[in-house]
């Protein structure tokens, strides 16, 4: 008698297909929680810039002269520090306006939080 046709599929076949089923599920898994943590990362450091930018709108509308170094710590968890310096424009020394180097650093309150640092060059009046 002819023996009938075999149909489905083995025990084996189905755990081979389980396992590379699991193994993508895996790493699936973890490329999902790295673009997570990488989105985290954009994310406070945008929250830097847009802290580091208002720190430097202050001090452009503060009277001149300004304090060589300020720092401190806001409500939201950020450390900063401002650093002005006087910058070389080799203008006349008559000349009232003056130009500073001002450096602005933000920082996240956790250890080892990466810094942001916005650089700029201010103009600003000074007493003759």
């Amino acid at each position: 008698m002819p023996r009938a046709c075999q149909t489905g599929f083995t025990l084996i076949e189905v755990t081979v297909a389980l396992a590379i089923f699991a193994l993508c599920i895996g790493a699936l898994y973890e490329e999902f929680g790295g673009a997570l943590r990488r989105s985290e990362r954009v994310r406070d450091r945008e929250q830097a810039l847009l802290f580091a930018q208002s720190l430097l709108a202050q001090l452009r509308v503060s009277p001149a002269p300004w304090a060589a170094s300020t720092s401190g710590r806001s409500t939201d968890g950020w450390w900063w520090r401002e650093d002005v310096a006087p910058f070389d424009a080799g203008t006349d020394a008559r000349n009232p306006w003056k130009a500073f180097a001002v450096t602005v650093r933000v920082r996240r309150d956790a250890v080892g939080a990466r810094e942001v640092a916005l650089k700029s060059v201010e103009l600003a009046k000074t007493a003759p």
